[in-house]
């Protein structure tokens, strides 16, 4: 009860890799740049 060994390390919450990495969110280049939208 006092350790919880597992509770306190929690592996798959801490790293989360594809929740923190994000690529596809990170990168959106046709939001970034919307070209159309700053030309108008």
């Amino acid at each position: 009860a006092k350790k919880k060994p597992a509770a306190k390390k929690k592996p798959a919450a801490k790293k989360k890799p594809a929740a923190k990495k994000k690529p596809a969110a990170k990168k959106k280049p046709a939001a970034k740049k919307k070209p159309a939208a700053k030309k108008k």
